[in-house]
């Protein structure tokens, strides 16, 4: 057996003397872990299967037909390679390791590329010099330590599949990401960041960016020459994963542009053109001070954080500007300080987000973005300059807004734009522009500090006012004594404007019915309304205003009517079974499928929202009081408006 081996080992050795080695060849391993130019473990993948050298220029191949089966394959690169090319195309239960041999200058050379291919790992910390860089195609290609040298060469294309940077992290050495990477149109690639990862490089394509953060600090540099992700084209995935390191999970963004509000300068762009969605944990935060980073597109769910400033210092303020794609966004997660200070509620210890630690928003371009967690605490406030707002926190949270760092005006409203919702505003509002309560739709708007129930021991609830200015609009629409809007505060100061009442889509109003539009206390030197427009007078509708200012109430004496129905397929098919019910009911839409159900109480704050995929849905209201709720069906084809009795 020792004769026939070395005659394998002879004839391979005089085949690649010879030139007439194959010039992609298979890792085996058989010999030992080395890989070097004169360790025959190596097989030729056409032709005869005898054990091999690999030869310069080669293409070395490795996958799961290797010598050893169990565990993972450390591969020692014993020198340097100047290779045609490197393939790694192995499943998950065969993960490869590349280490450099001991005292030996390890890299990889040559015109061509590491591909990795396949569902397994590779880790390695071997020097890429391949001018092709890294092709990742699928599984994932790991560089392990904090300290570890280029392994990815001068790009990493990413055409699906991850690559892991610094696993090894704990202490504040960074982790920096020099090589650019590619995402080419139509795949999704992924980068998990742990801690203190860098990232000091070139972003491109319009492919899917996934960034997965597993520790604080894993953040752009903006503020270098060598980075330049602007010209990346494509949408980005931000989620958090905290398995290796606890703590804030994101991306963290550092610009050297100074934002100023007073004129509306300084503001970085780099994602202005892109849409980022935060989930599963992700967020955002900035890594400097008194900035603003503009982005088309913010979406997030119930997980994710929308930061300011990642310390607690008090002086930088940072704002994020979004909108600018013109969409229409839902964003269910929580918008706050990193910073937070311990104070009593109800006599136990609740960790609330410090005022003086400023994050805020600027809303751009004409879509609607909703904002539906009633745990923010918007420091900065919420700069509305076009298009809408809608503040949907449900009933019971603290508040859709929080305090602002002055603990006074929380949202400014601009000409052109517009406010509105369902849920609470904890701060005075400012109203240039719209004022509109409701979810496009009739509700009840909240401007008032947080429930007593929800404030900190000893201290009580501040009074905030709702002040519309002389270019203001205040709409609201009537759908009967009990189902209308109404804008609720602890008071109101009108400084001109219109007020504007219109009918709901689904309406029915009765002679004698009286509506009250705010329940709020007019504010000293308040004016009248420079025009008031009611619905129906054409019609013979007759309103009496008489109380309008002091109570906020107008009484229909002449006229009414009702329209309770569009009378098409898709609204007569909704059905709500059992009717009534104990809180717990079905809701059924034969001819449209993928709606939203919002369920509104009498007062017209909404109790409960729920996505349906498919026809069909169960809606739960838990600890609701019994009575009378409006269920509104969002689908593609319309609304549909039912009633539902809770007993």
């Amino acid at each position: 057996m020792i004769v026939m081996k070395t005659l394998f080992t002879v004839i391979a050795l005089s085949l690649a003397v010879a030139g007439s080695a194959q010039t992609v060849k298979k890792w085996q391993g058989a010999s030992s872990e080395v890989w070097d130019f004169v360790t025959p473990n190596w097989l030729p993948v056409e032709g005869l299967p005898l054990p091999t050298v690999l030869a310069e220029g080669d293409h070395a191949l490795f996958d799961d037909s290797r010598y050893e089966k169990e565990g993972a394959e450390k591969v020692v690169v014993g020198g340097t390679l100047n290779l045609g090319g490197v393939e790694v195309n192995n499943s998950e239960a065969f993960p490869y390791v590349f280490e450099p041999g001991v005292e030996v200058e390890a890299k990889l050379t040559g015109a061509g590329a590491l591909v990795k291919e396949g569902a397994g790992e590779l880790t390695t910390n071997v020097v890429n010099e391949l001018l092709g860089g890294t092709i990742v195609r699928e599984g994932m290609l790991t560089s392990p330590k904090v300290d570890d040298p280029n392994v990815f060469g001068p790009k990493v294309r990413l055409e699906g599949g991850t690559i892991q940077l610094s696993t090894s992290a704990s202490g504040s050495t960074s982790y920096t990401m020099n090589s650019e990477i590619e995402i080419p149109e139509g795949s999704t690639g992924t980068v998990i960041a742990h801690r203190y990862s860098v990232f000091l490089n070139h972003l491109t394509g319009s492919g899917t960016l996934h960034f997965i953060s597993r520790g604080e600090r894993a953040f752009v540099r903006l503020d270098q020459e060598a980075t330049n992700w602007k010209d990346f084209t494509g949408n980005v995935i931000v989620s958090g994963d905290t398995k290796f390191n606890p703590g804030y999970t994101g991306l963290g963004l550092q610009t050297g542009i100074t934002w100023n509000a007073g004129d509306f300068e300084g503001k970085d762009s780099t994602f202005a053109d892109n849409s980022i969605s935060l989930m599963d944990g992700g967020a955002l935060y900035s890594q400097s001070g008194e900035r603003c980073y503009v982005i088309g597109e913010l979406k997030g769910d119930e997980t994710s954080i929308i930061h300011g400033y990642m310390k607690s210092s008090t002086t930088p303020g940072i704002y994020w500007m979004v909108g600018g794609l013109n969409t229409d966004v839902e964003f269910a997660g929580k918008i706050l300080p990193v910073a937070t200070t311990d104070i009593l509620v109800g006599g136990e210890t609740v960790a609330m987000p410090r005022r003086d630690n400023r994050v805020g928003l600027i809303k751009v371009g004409t879509g609607t973005y909703t904002f539906t967690n009633g745990e923010n605490y918007i420091t900065g406030g919420i700069d509305v300059v076009e298009g809408k707002v809608l503040i949907s926190n449900p009933e019971g949270t603290r508040s859709g807004t929080g305090h602002s760092s002055s603990y006074e005006t929380v949202v400014w409203v601009k000409e052109g734009a517009a406010l509105g919702g369902s849920g609470r505003i904890s701060g005075s509002v400012e109203v240039a522009g719209t004022l509109e309560p409701g979810d496009n739709g009739v509700g009840v708007l909240t401007v008032k500090d947080f429930d007593p129930s929800m404030m900190e021991d000893g201290k009580e609830p501040k009074a905030f006012t709702v002040f519309l200015e002389a270019t203001s609009s205040l709409v609201l629409e009537l759908g009967s004594i009990d189902a209308s809007d109404k804008l609720v505060s602890d008071s109101i100061k009108v400084e001109g404007g219109v007020l504007d009442v219109r009918l709901a889509t689904y309406y029915s109003l009765n002679v004698g019915d009286a509506i009250q539009l705010w329940d709020a206390a007019l504010a000293d030197n308040s004016v009248a309304f420079s025009e008031i427009l009611l619905p129906m007078t054409d019609e013979g509708w007759v309103w009496d205003t008489s109380a309008l200012m002091e109570t906020g109430v107008i009484t229909l004496t002449a006229g009414g009517g009702e329209f309770t129905s569009l009378r098409n397929p898709v609204a007569e098919s909704a059905q709500l079974f059992p009717n009534p019910s104990n809180g717990r009911f079905t809701v059924s839409l034969a001819t449209s499928e993928n709606f939203t159900v919002e369920v509104f109480n009498a007062s017209g704050q909404m109790v409960k929202r729920q996505e349906a995929f498919g026809h069909e849905t169960t809606i739960s209201l838990d600890g609701v009081q019994a009575g009378l709720y409006v269920v509104r069906l969002n689908t593609a084809e319309g609304v549909i408006v039912k009633k539902m009795v809770v007993q």
